[in-house]
């Protein structure tokens, strides 16, 4: 008897059979640091069937008993209310909440993230309307609640209007699939397995269909293998003048969109990237093209438009890398569908059989294999089984396998891992039956233009080419980010929860074999070998994991005698090497090493007894050898980072100590240049890299030498932005340098008036999370008084709910390091002042910059500087980012003005009207400024 089985004979009524009230409340803005808005009244609604019982209203949440008594033990359904009314709130209802938002998503991924009034479109629902609501195809009665309609209970009756939507889309998945997603929800502890179990077992349920509602062979079906792109053609190059004829203001493009509008800069851009593709004949030196476009110039379409052609005309395949995912789903959901529709109005060029795709890492995809052994296994964790109970449903749909089609979280997609196709290379069933990733590897072989990430681009390099189908051609967008992408990539890091991880794995991988080994029926004797090889592949895990805590804590101790703070990092260099502590760590990785190498030794044997099984236990054996492969693979790596951490350095490599909670070593290459050169760009006939951010001072010299490109063509374009009249360029006098002790209150003071000057709407960089907590605390004891939201990075959610927050509340100040830098559009009506509290200069102490400042001369002048102005740029370009925007940047940093090399930032700037002078005359100046917008 499955627990949900069990939970459902509990029950004094079948959920199906009983009352169900339908909860919704009414909320301000959100405003507090959880991200909900403070509750202003709670509605609900008794219904039974198509019928109304009774209405319930309340002003505020005092009333969660007397809702508990309206409720009376009926099941409460409800959107996202549980975390909005809290966990006392949940708890006074005695049944639970069965939240639509959690089970619309197990149906229907896609909702993840709608609102209660989205969801109900997307599912064929209407609003009701008082008095006469209409829910599905039946009119229910007039509320017998007396007084005026309620917000809330308008919402509590669309809620239940959703919920029998729900309903019904889940009972024609199948009966066999609920009972499924009813186990999975009762082993993850959620109160919608009752409901789900009951729709299984309800006559209204459709055919029971596959066993565990998952047919592999329907998937494989689905997964239909595309054709091969064939032999290229004889090279014919696209011509400048075509793509210029193209672009040009009579164009198809102009045909295609109003208000169409061709831009110099970009036909110029096109025009440079089709000369950079030029002829492919075995004896042309290679093309090498370096572009920076301003922003507005429409960069994407300036290179796929010669791409596509090239492509399409010679049968070659074109790879274009990104940093982000919104630009790679900008190019895969937008610009590249856009561009085949304009091009197939154009005579003589038959796009039909253009092919493009997607491709990403093993790990985005999901594996069936591991899927079907963690669903089936007991070992799976409540976070597991609610991932698969997630997953279950779209499997029926998906095409891809893709997570970023599902909305996964924190522990959440630390069990997606577990179950990805991250084990490819050794999963023995690769080859055959439904496998997404190898359908993902199929596509990209079979297109004319792939669209991956920098860190696919070079993963890629890392394996000797066998992640990528082979290409001549590459084009890298965002290319500012390749240095430090690449740095990522051929570097290291080994936590300290690396190596527990692997031991914990290889524990469960054992726990696995025991139990597959007691529950057949293999003879005697070959079980008591076979439990044999069981006991002494466990054995060496405890040694393992003493010797690596040993080896980790001597590790902690070294560090903590060469800097008192616990956090931050610890470079490790020759002379660190030398001091007589280091010893006893090599004495130590010995010892780690020692039992690592034992332990694998046996979990080899494990593999060879598993292999040496009757045939009979070869189906349930073979994702445990799946599994246990792949281990193999990733201790292997995992110790030779650690041998060469410890005890063989390469003088080519940077190595630090991570210190905190989670203790880490580390290693990047001094220099990624060379194999850049190397690897990437020397062996292509075409690579060309853009950026809205490539150039120091109008010049291609510093980015040139640290991504190893060689004498490539160059071309710097503006942006056709009108700067002088879109952007004024604040630089205030008297703000105090930032190493002075007065500069965080003039910061916060700064902020607090030009917030009020903006009504919200600003955003402020900063290059550190102290000083965005330590802002906030001052902002948030003025600000929220007069009615300006304070968010901060860190303290107020993710990037992406501030950003959503920051969009919906408008008048709000929000606070952002790193990764508002950068890759950030907010929109005009939401951004109005910029603000740069620090100029974004690497700490000097950071390991990697502090090794390759090493490499320079004058590293702070031909290093540090450049560095900063190519990340302050960026930071800039948050601001203006269409035609019509308008708005201010100020800069508080006072060196940009009092020191020689504030010139370099200045004169890297887009050509903004700028003012200096004290900020009490700066701050009405924001005012005009704005005051002045059309």
């Amino acid at each position: 008897m499955t627990e949900s089985t069990y939970r459902m004979r509990l029950l004094s009524v079948h959920p199906l059979d009983a009352p169900v009230v339908a909860l919704a409340a009414s909320m301000t803005a959100p405003a507090r640091p959880d991200g909900h808005g403070r509750l202003t009244a709670v509605g609900a609604v008794k219904c039974h069937g198509a019928r109304e019982l009774d209405t319930f209203h309340a002003a505020d949440a005092s009333a969660m008993v007397a809702l508990a008594g309206f409720a009376d033990g009926s099941p409460i359904v409800a959107h996202g209310l549980a975390d909005a009314l809290g966990e006392d709130a949940a708890s006074a209802m005695s049944a639970g909440v069965w939240d639509v938002r959690e089970f619309a998503e197990l149906l229907t991924p896609a909702s993840a993230d709608d609102s209660l009034v989205q969801l109900a479109a997307r599912l064929g629902v209407a609003a009701p309307a008082h008095p006469h609501p209409r829910i599905g195809d039946a009119h229910l009665p007039p509320s017998r609640g007396k007084g005026s309609e309620q917000p809330a209970v308008a919402d509590a009756r669309l809620t239940y209007a959703v919920y029998l939507a729900l309903v019904k889309r889940a009972q024609g998945l199948g009966a066999g699939l609920l009972r499924r997603l009813a186990d999975l929800l009762a082993r993850a502890h959620s109160p919608l397995a009752d409901l789900v179990f009951a729709l299984a077992e309800s006559p209204a349920a459709t055919d029971a269909g596959p066993i565990g509602g998952i047919d592999p062979q329907e998937i494989a079906r689905r997964l239909d293998r595309p054709r091969s792109l064939g032999m290229p053609k004889p090279t014919k190059p696209v011509t400048p003048d075509e793509v210029r004829r193209l672009l040009a203001n009579d164009g198809p493009f102009a045909q295609r969109f109003r208000r169409y509008e061709a831009r110099g800069e970009q036909a110029e851009m096109a025009e440079a990237v089709a000369r950079a593709f030029g002829s492919s004949n075995a004896d042309a030196e290679p093309h090498h093209l370096l572009v920076e476009g301003g922003t507005g110039i429409g960069k994407s379409v300036a290179y796929l438009l010669p791409a596509v052609l090239f492509a399409l005309r010679n049968n070659v395949r074109v790879v274009v890398s990104t940093n982000t995912i919104n630009l790679q789903e900008q190019l895969i959901g937008k610009d590249i569908p856009d561009l085949l529709d304009v091009l197939r109005g154009v005579p003589g060029l038959d796009v039909a059989n253009f092919r493009y795709a997607q491709f990403k890492g093993k790990a985005n995809y999901l594996c069936l294999r591991r899927w079907e052994a963690a669903a089936n296994g007991d070992t799976a964790s409540p976070d597991d089984t609610r991932t698969m109970a997630k997953t279950l449903a779209w499997l029926r749909e998906t095409r891809t396998g893709d997570r970023a089609e599902l909305r996964l979280s924190g522990a959440e997609l630390a069990s997606w891992d577990r179950m990805s196709a991250s084990g490819f290379a050794v999963c023995n069933g690769a080859r055959e039956g439904a496998c997404f990733y190898r359908h993902a590897r199929d596509e990209a072989a079979s297109a004319h233009l792939l669209v991956v990430n920098h860190s696919l681009l070079l993963s890629n390099l890392q394996v000797g080419g066998s992640l990528l189908p082979d290409y001549d051609y590459l084009i890298v967008d965002e290319a500012h980010n390749l240095e430090a992408e690449a740095t990522r990539q051929f570097g290291f890091r080994v936590s300290q929860t690396t190596v527990e991880n692997l031991v914990e794995r290889l524990g469960t991988i054992i726990h696995g074999f025991g139990t597959v080994v007691r529950a057949s029926a293999i003879e005697q004797s070959r079980k008591e070998s076979a439990e044999l090889r069981q006991n002494e592949a466990q054995m060496p895990l405890y040694k393992v994991r003493d010797e690596w805590a040993q080896l980790t804590a001597g590790l902690a101790q070294f560090t903590a005698e060469q800097r008192e703070s616990d956090e931050g990092e610890i470079r490790i260099t020759t002379a660190e090497r030398a001091q007589p502590a280091w010893s006893a760590l090599d004495i130590a990785w010995d010892g780690f090493e020692r039992s690592a190498a034992e332990a694998s030794e046996r979990a080899d044997a494990l593999l060879r007894e598993m292999e040496d099984l009757p045939p009979e236990t070869a189906p349930v054996l073979e994702p445990l050898k799946g599994e246990l492969n792949e281990w193999l693979v990733d201790q292997a790596e995992a110790r030779q980072k650690i041998r060469s951490f410890v005890s063989e350095p390469d003088a080519d490599t940077v190595y630090w100590v991570g210190r905190g909670d989670n203790l880490s070593l580390n290693g990047a290459p001094l220099d990624v240049a060379p194999r850049l050169h190397e690897e990437l760009f020397a062996p292509k006939s075409t690579v060309v890299l853009t950026s809205a951010t490539l150039t120091v001072e109008g010049g291609f010299a510093h980015v040139r030498t640290r991504l190893g490109v060689e004498e490539p063509g160059e071309v710097c374009l503006g942006s056709p932005f009108d700067y002088r009249n879109a952007a004024l360029l604040c630089l205030p006098t008297d703000v105090p340098e930032p190493n002075d002790p007065r500069y965080a209150d003039a910061v916060a003071s700064v902020l607090e008036r030009l917030a009020q000057v903006a009504e919200g709407r600003t955003m402020a960089l900063f290059t550190s999370h102290a000083a965005v907590r330590g802002t906030a605390a001052k902002l948030r004891r003025v600000l929220p008084r007069r009615g300006i939201g304070v968010l901060a990075q860190g303290v107020d959610g993710t990037p992406q709910q501030l950003l959503a927050r920051f969009r919906a509340q408008r008048s709000a100040v929000l606070l952002g390091t790193a990764s508002f830098w950068e890759g950030v559009d907010v929109g005009n009506e939401t951004l109005k002042v910029l603000v740069v509290a620090r100029l974004p200069f690497n700490v000097p102490t950071e390991p990697i910059f502090a090794a390759r400042s090493n490499q320079y001369e004058r590293p702070f002048m031909q290093y540090a500087v450049p560095q900063a102005v190519l990340r302050f740029r960026q930071g800039f370009g948050r601001l203006i980012r269409s035609k019509g925007d308008r708005g201010a940047a100020v800069v508080l940093d006072s060196r940009i003005t009092s020191k020689a090399y504030g010139r370099m930032f200045l004169n890297s700037m887009p050509p903004a009207t700028i003012v200096k002078g004290r900020f009490d005359e700066l701050a009405p100046a924001v005012g005009r400024w704005l005051a002045l917008e059309s």
